[in-house]
C-alpha cells in the first residue's frame, strides 16, 4: 500500500508540470527518410527542430511517420500532452512496467520556443543513463529535457538540457550519439550560406569523485568538474556533403579554465598544445554521397588524440581510430540500410579518468564503446497504411577493452599496441530483431522481439517488450 500511495503522489506531482519532447514519436526518422530521398539538402545533426524544414508528404511511409508524430499535436490540451506506456518485458523472466511522459511546447512567437519534458518509469535499471536516483527502489523520475530555443532562417540557438546526435545517420555516430544521456548546455547552429553549415555545442557534465588523489596545477584534488565542447563544419556540393567535427572532453578544478575550448572557430587540438593540457580531443572526418539520387552512402573516420610524431610502442597513445559506413536505399513503403562499424581498442579512453569519453556511464560516441566490430542489415517496411515493421540482422565482435579499462600506455607489452581490435577474451554473437508499430486512433500498439545467438563468450537469450502507448 505504501508503494502504491507513493506512486500515485509522484504521478500527480509530474502531471502538474508541462513537458515536451521533439523526437519521441519518430520525428527524427521522418526527416532522415526525407534526407535519403533527396528531399532535404542537408541533415547532419539531430534532433531536428520540427519547424526547421518545410513539411513534405510524398509516399505511404512518410505519411505513416507524420501521422504518428501528429498524435502529440492533437491532445486534450493545447500545449500540454501526455504519453502513458504500460508494457510487458521478458529477459529470463517477465516484468510489467509503466512509463509516463509529460510534454509541453510553447511557441512564444515566430522565433522563440520554450519546452520541457519529464518522465516516470517503474524500471529502475536506468538503461538510458538518466541522472536520477531510484525512489523507494521501485521507480525513477526526472526531467530529461528542458530548454529555450531561438531560430530564424540562418540561426538556431538552444539553451538548456537536450539530446544530441552528430552525423549523417540519425542512429549511428562515432563522435556524438543519442546513446549519451541528455546534457545541460548551449547548442548553436548557423547557416553561413547555402553550401556551408556550422554547429557548436558546449555542455557541463558535472562533478565526479576521483579514484585517487591527483596533483593538478600544484593542487591536490579528489574530485573534478567535467566539460565537453564540440563543433562541426559541413560543406555541401551537388550530391556530396563533407564535414569535419572536433570534440574535446576535459576536467577543470578552477572556474577560470572552463572556457579553454569554448570559442567555436578555434581548432581544439592546437589549443590543447598551446595551453599545455592533457585533455581528450577527437576528430571526425565524414562524407555523404547521393548516388543516382536514391542510394545514400555515408562514411565517417574517427581519430582520437592524433599522434603527429609516430614513435611506435613508445607513443603515449596507441592507434585510436574508428570507421563507420552506412548505405541507405529508400522506397515508397520504407527503406533498407546496411552498416559496418569498427572502433579500435583504446578509442574514447584516456590516461585521466575524467577525460574518458563517457557521461554517466554511457558512451558519448558509438553506443558499444571501443574494441568493437559490427555489420548490420536493417529494413523498415510498411505492409499496411497504419502498420510499420522493422527487421534487422547483425554480427558483432567485442573485445575486452571498455571505456573504463585501466590505461596502460606507454606500453612495454607490444600485445596491447599491436591489437587494434579484439583484446582477449573476445565475444562474438548474432543478433536478430523484429518489431512492429500499429496506429489506432490515440493508441500505438507495439512489440520488440530480439534473439541473441552467442557464438563465443556470449549467451543465447530472447528479449521481448510489448505495450501500448496512449497519447493524450
Amino acid at each position: 500500500m505504501k508503494k502504491f500511495l507513493s506512486f500515485i503522489i509522484l504521478t500527480f506531482f509530474l502531471f502538474l508540470f508541462p513537458f515536451y519532447s521533439e523526437n519521441y514519436l519518430d520525428q527524427d526518422q521522418y526527416y532522415f527518410y526525407l534526407f535519403i530521398n533527396d528531399s532535404i539538402k542537408n541533415l547532419d545533426t539531430y534532433p531536428v527542430f520540427k519547424d526547421y524544414y518545410e513539411t513534405k508528404y510524398f509516399d505511404d511511409y512518410s505519411k505513416f511517420l507524420v501521422s504518428k508524430n501528429s498524435l502529440i499535436d492533437n491532445g486534450f490540451l493545447k500545449d500540454i500532452h501526455f504519453i502513458v506506456d504500460p508494457y510487458l518485458s521478458y529477459k529470463n523472466e517477465f516484468f510489467l512496467d509503466l512509463f509516463v511522459k509529460g510534454l509541453y511546447e510553447k511557441k512564444v512567437n515566430e522565433n522563440i520556443y520554450i519546452s520541457t519534458s519529464a518522465f516516470l518509469l517503474t524500471d529502475t535499471s536506468n538503461v538510458y543513463g538518466f541522472l536520477v536516483k531510484p525512489f523507494k527502489d521501485f521507480l525513477i523520475a526526472g526531467f530529461d529535457k528542458g530548454y529555450i530555443t531561438y531560430k530564424n532562417e540562418k540561426v538556431l540557438f538552444t539553451f538548456g538540457r537536450t539530446y544530441f546526435n552528430s552525423g549523417f545517420d540519425q542512429q549511428n555516430s562515432l563522435i556524438f550519439s543519442y546513446n549519451a544521456p541528455p546534457m545541460d548546455g548551449i547548442t548553436f547552429s548557423l547557416k553561413m550560406s547555402d553550401n556551408f553549415y556550422f554547429t557548436s555545442k558546449f555542455s557541463n557534465l558535472g562533478e565526479i569523485i576521483l579514484d585517487s588523489t591527483y596533483n593538478i596545477d600544484g593542487v591536490e584534488i579528489d574530485r573534478i568538474s567535467r566539460f565537453l565542447s564540440f563543433h562541426r563544419f559541413t560543406f555541401l556540393f551537388k550530391d556530396l556533403s563533407i564535414s569535419f567535427s572536433e570534440s574535446a572532453i576535459f576536467g577543470r578544478n578552477t572556474i577560470s579554465n572552463i572556457f579553454d575550448y569554448t570559442f567555436p572557430f578555434f581548432i581544439y587540438y592546437g589549443e590543447q598544445n598551446n595551453i599545455g593540457r592533457n585533455d581528450n580531443i577527437l576528430w571526425e572526418f565524414a562524407l555523404n554521397y547521393k548516388l543516382f539520387k536514391k542510394v545514400n552512402i555515408s562514411y565517417s573516420f574517427l581519430v582520437d588524440d592524433y599522434q603527429y610524431e609516430y614513435e611506435g610502442i613508445k607513443d603515449l597513445e596507441p592507434p585510436e581510430v574508428g570507421n563507420l559506413i552506412n548505405i541507405s536505399y529508400p522506397f515508397s513503403k520504407g527503406f533498407l540500410k546496411l552498416s559496418y562499424v569498427r572502433v579500435n581498442a583504446w578509442v574514447y579512453n584516456q590516461r585521466f579518468m575524467w577525460n574518458r569519453y563517457q557521461y554517466n556511464g554511457k558512451s558519448i560516441g558509438y553506443k558499444d564503446g571501443p574494441d568493437v566490430q559490427s555489420i548490420k542489415a536493417f529494413v523498415s517496411y510498411l505492409p499496411l497504411r497504419n502498420l510499420k515493421t522493422d527487421f534487422s540482422f547483425e554480427y558483432d565482435i567485442k573485445g575486452n577493452n571498455f571505456l573504463d579499462t585501466k590505461w596502460v600506455f606507454p606500453s612495454t607489452n607490444i600485445y596491447w599496441y599491436k591489437t587494434p581490435i579484439g583484446v582477449e577474451p573476445v565475444s562474438k554473437w548474432f543478433l536478430i530483431s523484429f518489431n512492429f508499430e500499429y496506429l489506432f486512433k490515440k493508441f500505438i500498439f507495439y512489440s520488440d522481439l530480439s534473439y541473441n545467438y552467442g557464438i563465443k563468450n556470449s549467451s543465447k537469450y530472447f528479449d521481448l517488450k510489448s505495450g501500448i502507448k496512449i497519447v493524450l
